[in-house]
């Protein structure tokens, strides 16, 4: 099986949503086609998932959602 996600090996030659495979990312395209959404990818420069702060906002990828 797959790694849950990751670049591409020729990721430097492709674009956008193209550049990443794996398991999760089949899944993501799979519902994405059964539930009629689009979505895209986008990589966290510093690769801080995110962690709560002392005024319960959170830091990181999980911040950035959360902030829309």
């Amino acid at each position: 099986m797959d790694p849950y996600n990751m670049l591409t090996e020729s990721s430097n030659m492709r674009t956008g949503n193209d550049r990443y495979e794996g398991f999760t990312i089949d899944i993501i395209h799979e519902l994405a086609k059964i539930l009629h959404f689009n979505y895209t990818f986008i990589e966290q420069v510093d690769k801080n998932t995110g962690g709560p702060l002392p005024d319960g906002r959170w830091t990181g990828m999980i911040g950035k959602i959360m902030s829309g």
